[in-house]
């Protein structure tokens, strides 16, 4: 996409899909708090429970990935009723509490002269990265005096100008040749399931083969798709083709993936993604390193922005799956160094075959959704590790697959999830957390060799945990020991840590905070630049209200190049 320029469109007609020789298009979004029908001419957004009238789309994720966050969105809508309509999209930039807000379009009134209707509104600084329930924007009615809002037709075009999406990001030029090799003996067997959605596909298989350079398979799992799949793909030389008769889903086009595969490892790779260079050389690399290792995941990066979408997978409310440090930039020291994680996202992610045959696969009871967690899940209870590989990078358009969205069947899934894994998280929740804490336990110290006490880098060694300039990435963080507390009270917790070597182009060289992780908030936090760094050996004091039911974890980063020591840290009741 980073060399083309010009106006581009998507349009909508009300089966969903392009029109008017446009290569993109316009989903309806199916979500809790909307009710849409598909007519023969028209979108109607149905009256639900509410005073309003809600209707969700998303955009086709390479339109969205065009440089561009300036939309002009053309709209023509039968004109029934009273009311007043308007569009809704996520801003670009978050707000001073890190959220990004809801930004509303000039209303609309509803005349209610039968007419059909045009309008054109405009998006500025639009977040088109599925951030409003899954999908990029949303038509919202108010006070309606009408049980359906008639959506005739939706076009929304911008202009696309000739720079790259980001110097991070490396697309394959859309002319270079599909070369794969063929390989008797492989190390690594790469499985890509798809259904339909050919253009993304051949994206996707022209970047695996300018950019991977170790010795792998390719094993396409062709899972009933009715476009030009299946005779595009056979033409390529070097790619094994397996073919369904009909779409069976994820799980079961992965699992007959690897049945055919011939690697001694294996690599699940969703369709609508761009791997970058070295991507698996790093993950194979990861494998090495951490013997006990059960999943690996490349981090997974929006094209839309050049963020974070997944850097790893943990345990939010309800004990659902919520991706790690999503709309961080990939340079952020919390993301830049290998980690384990509860589990890592199925867009790109590496397992040992033997070890996915010991389980069985990938659960087939589940249908486009929480397959990959459940397996992560599986090893871990067994007692393998899941890791982030934080220098194996993956573009992901997210979730362009047809058939990934629909609201019965994410509770179907969820509701499956939930019977399988509830009892175990909450155990290990249990084990994690220690004993409640009350005002009669503090003062508590608390030094580096405590077991709960986590590093993603460094060392523990003579009464500190160590990193070193040169040994490790220029972000560091230790984090834990997962106090729960009991009782409410005022608290303040004191960090003693030593830092050596600083580089004079350190700014925002430390940061500490605590962190709520049942609330996911942070309580309190200070930022201690380079020049409040004098002696190099300070104490740091964050003042704290500390209420029943939360979880306290103590965080520290350190950013820039130095030689860095956490010592311990002290927890006491505020007098």
């Amino acid at each position: 996409m980073s060399d083309q320029t010009g106006k581009f469109s998507a349009v909508l007609d009300p089966a969903g899909n392009a029109q008017h020789d446009s290569p993109f298009s316009i989903q309806w979004h199916p979500a809790e708090d909307s009710q849409v029908e598909i007519r023969s001419d028209s979108l109607s957004i149905q009256r639900g429970h509410g005073a309003r009238m809600v209707a969700y789309f998303r955009l086709d994720p390479r339109f969205a990935s065009l440089p561009s966050s300036h939309y002009t969105v053309d709209l023509e809508y039968v004109d029934t009723g009273r009311g007043s309509w308007f569009l809704e999209h996520v801003a670009l930039e978050a707000d001073s509490q890190g959220r990004y807000p809801w930004r509303q379009s000039q209303k609309v009134s509803l005349q209610n002269d039968g007419r059909i209707k045009q309008s054109k509104l405009v998006f500025d600084g639009a977040r088109m990265t599925g951030h409003a329930n899954g999908a990029d924007f949303r038509i919202v009615v108010v006070d309606p005096e009408v049980d359906a809002f008639e959506l005739v037709s939706l076009v929304i075009t911008t202009h696309s100008v000739a720079e790259a999406l980001s110097k991070n990001n490396i697309l394959p030029s859309q002319h270079y040749p599909i070369k794969l090799p063929v390989i008797d003996d492989p190390e690594v067997s790469v499985i890509i399931p798809v259904f339909n959605q050919l253009e993304y596909t051949l994206a996707c298989l022209r970047a695996v083969s300018e950019f991977t350079h170790a010795d792998f398979e390719l094993v396409v799992v062709n899972d009933g798709s009715t476009d030009d799949t299946a005779s595009r793909l056979s033409e390529i030389e070097g790619l094994r083709l397996i073919n369904h008769p009909s779409n069976q889903g994820f799980a079961k086009a992965c699992n007959t993936g690897a049945r055919h595969a011939r690697g001694t490892c294996l690599v699940f790779l969703n369709n609508d993604t761009a791997p970058q260079p070295g991507w698996l050389g790093a993950l194979l690399a990861c494998r090495k390193r951490n013997h006990k290792a059960g999943v690996i995941g490349s981090r997974l990066i929006f094209p839309q922005t050049n963020e974070i979408q997944s850097a790893g997978v943990e345990f939010g409310q309800y004990r659902l799956p919520v991706d790690q440090y999503q709309y961080y930039s990939p340079s952020d020291p919390c993301v830049s160094v290998d980690r384990e994680v509860d589990a890592v996202c199925g867009a790109s992610m590496l397992v040992d075959k033997s070890l996915f045959e010991s389980i069985g696969g990938f659960d087939e009871s589940y249908l486009n959704g929480l397959e990959d967690v459940d397996l992560c899940l599986q090893l871990q209870r067994l007692g393998y590790g899941n890791f982030l590989c934080a220098s194996s990078d993956v573009l992901h358009y997210k979730s362009a697959s047809e058939g990934r969205f629909g609201v019965e069947k994410d509770r179907a899934n969820t509701t499956l999830f939930h019977a399988k894994w509830n009892d175990y998280l909450t155990r290990r929740e249990s084990d994690d957390s220690q004993a409640l804490i009350s005002s009669t336990d503090l003062p508590m110290a608390i030094n580096s060799m405590h077991p709960n006490l986590e590093s993603q880098t460094g060392e523990q060694r003579a009464g500190s945990v160590v990193c070193q300039r040169g040994v490790h990435s220029s972000g560091h963080c230790v984090y834990g020991p997962y106090l729960q507390i009991g009782e409410a009270f005022a608290a303040q917790v004191m960090f003693h840590i030593k830092l050596s070597n600083l580089q004079a182009e350190c700014v925002d060289l430390v940061s500490i905070d605590v962190y709520d992780s049942v609330g996911d908030q942070v309580l309190a936090e200070r930022v201690v630049r380079q020049d409040e760094l004098v002696d190099c050996n300070d104490d740091y004091t964050l003042y704290f209200s500390a209420q029943q039911g939360q979880i306290l974890e103590f965080r520290v980063f350190w950013h820039g190049t130095c030689d860095a020591e956490f010592i311990k840290l002290v927890f006491n009741v505020c007098d």
